[in-house]
């Protein structure tokens, strides 16, 4: 289990949490962690504060870079529907 495996580790757990619409206290739950432990034990499970103040975001700002290079130089349409 290298530094890039626990990287990519990370990032799926914020991706499996903003896709799945899990509660971030998921992270914590006794079975998941023992599941882990048993199948996955030199990967590291970061705490709640972590995966919302730091990895989250960091893989929301790696999206957002990917997007403005996807679109750059296109000619986009946005749309707002407000109340």
């Amino acid at each position: 289990w290298t530094s890039a495996d626990q990287a990519d580790w990370k990032t799926g757990l914020a991706r499996l949490t903003a896709s799945a619409g899990l509660p971030l206290r998921w992270i914590e739950n006794p079975e998941w962690k023992k599941l882990c432990d048993r199948f996955l034990p030199k990967a590291k499970i970061p705490s709640p504060k972590v995966l919302t103040q730091r990895i989250i975001p960091g893989v929301l700002e790696g999206l957002k870079s990917s997007a403005r290079e996807d679109c750059r130089g296109s000619e986009v349409t946005l749309q707002c529907d407000g109340w």
